[in-house]
């Protein structure tokens, strides 16, 4: 929902057009706080909840559905109503301030740069104070402002380029600010191993109910979650080193995955 919303509000101001905060909900938080479920996917809280709803992967279906969904939360919402009414006012004194300083900070974003919004950030949070005798966390803070002002797209609206910053650093891998002189061990995700290749790459955890996850292990999901194994495999380009663990943190035995005997056993050396 918020994602959609900064959408269509940088799509008018790219036309011209003026758009007021909008005050907004995200289903998917408020599913969170009130129905247990295996995941939070759309369809999966349709299942859940029982809402009649047709879907044949189309847009117009997907709002029906959240539409019904929000039908469903609503009243769960209302009725703990006067319960945060009643937390909020006891504890209102304690957070009034930062609740200020938040909304000074989110009505610069319309005016300020973000590297400049991110230093006023940084300054007036006290973020920058409290690690000016840490060089190292302090270096990653500067180096993140100066990764917004290397990238801010001047010509756009600071809030419309803040939000592409913003998720250019939450999606970025550690490759993308490491050099080869840094002497570093690369650990990341699969999903950001994409696109990439190793001479040596580790893959950890190649387990049953891990890899592929114990809610993926059927139909679409499994054969997603193969894909991925694949991806993984494929990093290397010389050697590939494959672990797994007898067993997990809580005592469960755990099988080495099942994507293993997938791979030819001339190319296997277990140890």
């Amino acid at each position: 929902m918020g994602y959609d919303i900064k959408m269509v509000s940088a799509n008018a101001r790219r036309a011209g057009v003026d758009v007021p905060r909008l005050n907004w909900a995200d289903t998917m938080v408020l599913a969170e706080r009130f129905v247990e479920a295996r995941n939070y996917r759309l369809q999966t809280l349709a299942e859940e909840l029982g809402l009649h709803v047709e879907r044949a992967h189309r847009a117009g279906s997907d709002v029906e559905t959240t539409v019904e969904l929000l039908r469903a939360l609503i009243p769960k919402v209302e009725a703990r109503t006067m319960e945060r009414r009643a937390l909020a006012a006891a504890h209102v004194k304690g957070f009034a301030a930062l609740a200020r300083q938040v909304e000074g900070w989110k009505g610069a974003m319309g005016s300020l740069r973000p590297a400049e919004l991110l230093e006023k950030v940084l300054e007036e949070s006290g973020l920058a104070k409290y690690y000016a005798d840490e060089p190292r966390r302090l270096g990653h803070l500067e180096r993140l402002v100066r990764i917004f002002r290397e990238r801010d797209e001047s010509g756009v609206h600071p809030e419309t380029a803040l939000r592409g910053l913003i998720e250019f650093t939450s999606l970025a891998r550690n490759v993308d600010y490491l050099s080869s002189n840094d002497n570093l061990v690369m650990v990341i995700t699969v999903h950001q191993a994409k696109g990439l290749e190793f001479d040596t790459v580790f893959i950890a955890g190649a387990v049953e109910d891990e890899m592929p996850h114990f809610y993926n292990k059927s139909g679409e999901r499994l054969e997603e979650e193969r894909r991925l194994f694949y991806v993984a495999v494929t990093r290397a380009r010389e050697r590939l080193f494959i672990s797994g663990h007898a067993q997990n943190r809580r005592g469960y035995r755990r099988e080495l995955s099942q994507f293993i005997s997938a791979i030819d056993r001339r190319h296997l050396r277990f140890e």
